[in-house]
């Protein structure tokens, strides 16, 4: 099924079937906490599998698709070559205009400075792979470029991916769990969601509010905490 983590077909069912909409909905990018993932340039290494077997992808698309996906794996193995502070490498990169280099860096590194593209890595990268189509260059780019932050972002899928698979018993009592605010607790009991994941998705339900959650759970023997399931303060959802 499409979820929110991988779609924003799957962000909109799930805001309306957990947070409902007094007017008429309207998707906007900033509804989804995972939109640095959910970007067009890999739309379809995302929901290609998905389509596949849904019967939507045809053989020639699927092995379209096959050879992008061996094209970027490659290229993702490439940007991990390490250019050295040689004289040689000196004089080509200021060359090609790229600034000096003190200490040695990977082409994802050079990638992400001001001013370079992917054909100015082409000194350093085979035939096949200087001449990528300009969506594998954007894709590429993006990657290198915000590796820190769709890093994170995959920490927090991982997190929302488990807690998906948590089930919150139907006649847990919120009022009885410690943290909660009274606020936060009339709204779980509005909404009354079914897993720990859908928890985390009603207004105003705090990361700290799901981790008291969480720790109900435990307590009645329903869930074992994951250290991973600990959000780091640098990790808060976004807005």
């Amino acid at each position: 099924h499409f979820s929110r983590t991988d779609s924003y077909l799957g962000v909109m069912v799930s805001d309306l079937t957990t947070q409902g909409a007094d007017e008429p909905y309207r998707m906007f990018t900033s509804r989804a906490e995972h939109r640095l993932h959910l970007r067009v340039s890999n739309a379809d290494l995302r929901l290609g599998a998905l389509g596949r077997q849904l019967g939507l992808v045809s053989d020639s698309d699927w092995a379209l698709l096959d050879a992008r996906r061996e094209r970027l794996t490659r290229a993702e193995q490439a940007l991990q070559t390490r250019v050295t502070p040689s004289q040689h490498e000196l004089e080509r990169l200021a060359s090609l205009g790229m600034g000096g280099l003190e200490q040695p860096q990977t082409l994802a590194q050079l990638l992400c400075r001001q001013g370079v593209e992917w054909p100015d890595l082409a000194p350093w990268l085979e035939p096949a792979l200087q001449a990528l189509p300009e969506e594998d260059q954007h894709e590429l780019a993006t990657a290198a470029r915000y590796a820190g932050y769709l890093a994170r972002e995959q920490r927090r899928i991982a997190r929302a991916g488990r807690h998906e698979q948590v089930a919150i018993p139907a006649d847990m009592d919120f009022a009885k769990v410690g943290g909660l605010s009274r606020e936060c607790v009339q709204k779980l009991l509005q909404v009354r969601p079914q897993t720990l994941g859908q928890a985390a998705q009603v207004p105003g339900v705090t990361p700290a509010a799901v981790q008291a959650i969480a720790f109900a759970l435990r307590q009645r023997g329903r869930y074992r905490t994951d250290p991973a399931d600990q959000m780091p303060a640098d990790e808060t959802p976004a807005d």
